[in-house]
């Protein structure tokens, strides 16, 4: 996907980088049809090399603050959330401009309230994370418990993935589990970033036995299938904020990390 081809209130996550440091913020993509602020918009972007840009809301801090966004040896990223994928522009220009009153842009459409400026997000390359085969699958190796068709006592196991339609986990292979088997997975993890841990969540996940294959002496591989799950794709998305801002997603095609220093 391209920058360009973003939809208007589509949400996107702007990361902006400087030597070890880092720091994210919300905002949302603008649909913006006014001739005359797409030119100045395109001239800005021809300027510093670009062809594709998407209008973006300006940026605040707590302190009700513009961000800028454009300042030396600053660069940035942007993020979306797609059917519990990331889709990541790894360098974006992103420039703060002024909306002249007389232009009279609303904020939302049908407003009487007018935009006083924009950020211009310009991009020419496509986004990483396309999964052709379907939702982001998040490896995890967390320890969780399951409790298989109508049996109340649980078992140990290792839930080993995750995505928006699906859970794998290994079990000890003398553990009967049937093929369109029942199942119930509880787990729980830590959201952390750097030595901080953010929160603790906990999941109990009802699924189905699709896939049932040995893996060594002592465990089996189970892959359910289970229906979407908002507050499992919240997770997941969650975690692949953290995983990119720390370096750990690859670009596609890539043998090891991105190069990214923050941490």
């Amino acid at each position: 996907m391209y920058i360009d081809e973003l939809e208007g209130g589509r949400e996107i996550t702007l990361f902006a980088i400087s030597g070890k440091r880092f720091v994210n913020f919300r905002t949302s993509a603008i649909e913006i049809e006014h001739p005359q602020l797409r030119a100045v918009a395109a001239a800005i972007a021809k300027k510093t090399g670009h062809r594709r840009f998407v209008f973006a809301r300006t940026v605040y801090t707590k302190n009700r603050k513009v961000v800028n966004f454009n300042a030396p040896n600053v660069r940035c990223k942007a993020v979306i959330s797609e059917d519990g994928m990331l889709r990541v522009w790894h360098t974006v220009k992103t420039i703060r401009i002024k909306i002249p009153y007389s232009m009279h842009i609303p904020m939302t459409p049908g407003s009487n309230r007018y935009l006083g400026s924009v950020l211009v997000l310009m991009s020419d390359s496509k986004s990483s994370g396309n999964n052709r085969r379907g939702s982001y699958r998040l490896t995890l190796g967390l320890d969780g418990h399951v409790k298989i068709g109508y049996n109340k006592e649980s078992q140990p196991v290792r839930v080993r993935d995750i995505s928006g339609t699906g859970i794998g986990f290994t079990i000890s292979p003398s553990i009967p589990v049937k093929m369109g088997e029942s199942v119930v997975i509880t787990f729980s993890d830590a959201l952390q970033k750097g030595r901080r841990t953010a929160r603790r969540v906990n999941f109990e996940v009802a699924a189905n036995v699709v896939r049932i294959e040995g893996l060594d002496e002592s465990h089996k591989i189970i892959g359910c299938k289970m229906r979407p799950n908002e507050e499992l794709t919240q997770y997941i998305f969650q975690k692949q904020m953290l995983l990119l801002s720390e370096g750990k997603m690859r670009r596609p095609g890539s043998r090891g990390r991105i190069k990214q220093k923050a941490k």
